[in-house]
């Protein structure tokens, strides 16, 4: 099965560490004007839930309670602590992605048509992270077709795609809020929110983009235009645009 495709691949579900983000009580902070709505009220209540792959502890993306990246996750299994994992997020800005990818999925057959599998565009052995949210009831499709991926658990099945991209803000936003680790702070500064129908995406170079795009994805650029700084979104690193590079993001490999 190509990957990217309506199949999952060859790799074999195992064990998740099941993590909780609870919320501070800084409304302000983290839902701006939206705070005294209710599904946000019974949202910041609820929580959000991570279902992390056992290889991502091993590989040190998450880390148990090191005391250095600031605790942010709690453990359902053992009532331990996690953090993302300072050293990986520093290779992630230093020659990865500097910053998450975040992409929420559900609704209606998602499950087994969203493209969530980007090794069919994307180079292999760069750093990065990755998370799909999905809605609770579809958690155990999502798991079995995409056992490779982080998954974060929205609030509630209730709302549409624009209640789950508030939430994605809000999970970044609280991770680095609640972070004392500088990587940690540095990589969540921003994040990469995709579609889960995105099969490709497109380098741009600044001396070819058009004026209107060129002011928005560069607005600090120099008169020589050159681009913005080396932690710019992978969209916005420069390559010529002829031929077309459809090679934005290298994938996790994964054994």
């Amino acid at each position: 099965t190509l990957p990217g495709s309506s199949g999952s691949g060859s790799v074999e579900q195992g064990e998740d560490r099941e993590l909780t983000l609870a919320f501070g009580s800084d409304v302000r902070a983290l839902c701006g004007s939206f705070g005294a709505i209710e599904s946000v009220q019974r949202g910041r209540a609820v929580g959000l839930r991570l279902l992390v792959p056992e290889s991502y502890i091993e590989d040190g993306t998450f880390e148990f309670d090191p005391g250095v990246g600031g605790v942010v996750f709690g453990s359902v299994a053992d009532g331990g602590s996690f953090c993302f994992g300072e050293a990986f997020l520093a290779r992630c800005l230093a020659i990865g992605i500097g910053q998450p990818i975040c992409v929420p999925s559900g609704g209606g057959d998602k499950p087994d048509t969203a493209r969530l599998n980007y090794s069919q565009f994307v180079e292999c052995g760069t750093p990065h992270l990755h998370i799909v949210f999905v809605k609770p009831r579809q958690v155990t499709e999502y798991r079995l077709r995409f056992p490779q991926l982080v998954l974060c658990v929205l609030p509630t099945d209730d709302g549409n795609v624009g209640d789950a991209r508030f939430w994605v803000k809000a999970f970044c936003v609280e991770v680095r809020r609640r972070s004392s680790g500088s990587s940690t702070r540095a990589f969540f500064e921003r994040f990469l929110m995709l579609d889960d129908d995105v099969t490709g995406l497109l380098k741009l170079d600044p001396e070819t983009t058009t004026s209107p795009l060129r002011s928005t994805l560069w607005p600090r650029a120099s008169s020589s235009l050159s681009p913005a700084s080396p932690r710019s979104s992978a969209v916005t690193r420069t390559t010529r645009r002829a031929p077309r590079a459809r090679t934005p993001f290298p994938p996790r490999p994964r054994g």
